[in-house]
């Protein structure tokens, strides 16, 4: 059986105790099989760990090998998990062992480690036996962010995608803001930039449109014809395609299947589709609500000649009308009170200056090597940007330790005036009144 021991970030402390060990084995191990019992076991042994600022060392390697496989407790939104920290791997014989090959690493990340638009095809099964894309393994980071490593490449498909196609930038001139509503875009057609990802190549012959949706109520349809469309493919190709578009719900519905649901306007408006298996998410993303941002594979499962969703990856998106792509419903929040800052700036008898909010999916490196991924930029006149980021987890000391690394790096990136953090609940006043000063300084000195 596997021992955990319990560890300060520099030595081992203790015994964990055994029943502790194996629920937290079966919650959060390779082959995840827990009861309620397991849940609620590993859920409160794990909160007191994160209490006392320990962590867990794995027994899996000998005595000898400084520092051992370490893993800590970490809060996303209320939902208590583990973080493997690479430093030192798991025995390939341990349940909590990841695979790291340097292969998938690089389609990932990129040479330099650091996660890159996607550059190569969009069809990523290749075995017929796979329905899952290729990922990139679990890995060390101290970003308070899904590190890049942990990205698998259908989210950073996701990602190139929605960047290339204005999903991550807002004018104050795309949207109608009122105090005491969220904005509203103007847009007849928020969901026109989709049009442009149908004419995407992705095979010799086929185009995104030929094997992709963008609509959920249309997938049933596209799931029906693409036994017909899979003699279309080249050979050696594996005939499947690709859902990309919102969605309003996610539920998993039993172990091995989970719902994407999207809702119409009106109540009888409803379209369900399942996957088959768990939908990925950023790690700090808990819940059902939406919307979400959705990249889905269509492929025949092994031994099946229907067409159906093998794997997916959801990321949140501000609201069904402004399609703002953001990292958390945390960070929800923080976009609406900018979007309701930008359209009162470019009033004429406010500072009369149009700022671009932009919600980067990529980091960005530094001349020294280094990376941070800030959460929002307001690009100003000039190219000057101020940055500000969304404290979501302002108790955990890890993540205040990774802040403390990563904002100074922010500060340091070319055009950056400022830099300013946004705390769950703040006095939205407050951050009104910081975010206009430092605008107006900018403008005054333009």
């Amino acid at each position: 059986m596997t021992k955990l021991r319990l560890h300060d970030r520099s030595n081992v402390l203790g015994e964990v105790e055994p029943a502790l060990s194996a629920s937290l084995v079966r919650c959060f191990g390779n082959h995840p099989a827990p009861s309620e019992a397991d849940r609620q076991r590993a859920t409160k042994g794990l909160m007191d760990l994160r209490d006392q600022q320990r962590w867990l060392a794995c027994g899996c390697r000998p005595a000898d090998i400084d520092p051992p496989p370490l893993m800590a407790p970490r809060l996303r939104e209320g939902q208590i998990h583990i973080w493997r920290h690479g430093a030192t791997p798991h025995a390939d014989t341990c349940p909590f062992w990841v695979e790291v090959l340097e292969s998938e690493r690089a389609a990932t990340e990129g040479v330099d480690g650091v996660m890159k638009p996607w550059q190569g095809r969009w069809l990523l099964l290749n075995q017929v036996a796979q329905d899952i894309s290729q990922s990139a393994p679990a890995a060390p980071s101290q970003a308070p962010r899904t590190p890049s490593s942990n990205v698998p490449a259908i989210a950073r498909l996701l990602f190139t995608a929605l960047t290339d196609v204005g999903y991550t930038t807002v004018l104050p001139s795309d949207v109608i803001t009122r105090k005491g509503h969220n904005a509203l875009s103007k847009s007849k057609n928020a969901y026109a930039g989709l049009d442009v990802l149908l004419d995407q190549p992705v095979a010799p012959g086929l185009k995104l449109r030929d094997v992709g949706c963008t609509f959920l109520p249309g997938l049933p349809k596209l799931l029906q014809n693409m036994p017909a469309i899979a003699s279309r493919f080249p050979a050696g190709t594996r005939p499947q395609g690709l859902f990309v578009g919102i969605v309003h719900e996610i539920a998993k519905v039993s172990p091995n299947e989970t719902q994407l649901v999207w809702r119409g306007t009106s109540e009888d408006r409803v379209a369900v589709v399942n996957v088959r298996g768990a939908v990925k998410r950023p790690g700090y993303t808990k819940g059902n609500a939406g919307p979400f941002w959705v990249i889905a594979q269509i492929a025949q499962p092994r031994g099946e000649k229907a067409f159906s969703l093998v794997n997916a990856y959801a990321h949140p998106c501000l609201s069904k009308s402004v399609l703002l792509a953001v990292d958390s419903g945390l960070e929800r929040e923080t976009a609406e009170n900018l979007l309701s800052l930008m359209t009162y700036w470019a009033k004429p008898d406010s500072l009369n200056v149009e700022v671009q909010l932009q919600t980067p999916l990529f980091p960005e490196v530094l001349a020294d090597g280094t990376s941070c991924h800030p959460d929002f930029v307001l690009w100003l006149p000039g190219g000057k940007r101020l940055i500000v980021e969304t404290m979501g987890l302002d108790k955990d000391p890890d993540y205040l330790a990774s802040k403390a690394i990563t904002h100074p790096r922010m500060k340091s990136l070319p055009g950056v005036v400022g830099l300013v953090e946004h705390h769950p609940n703040d006095d939205p006043n407050q951050l009104r009144k910081v975010l206009t000063a430092a605008v107006g300084r900018v403008v005054r000195s333009s």
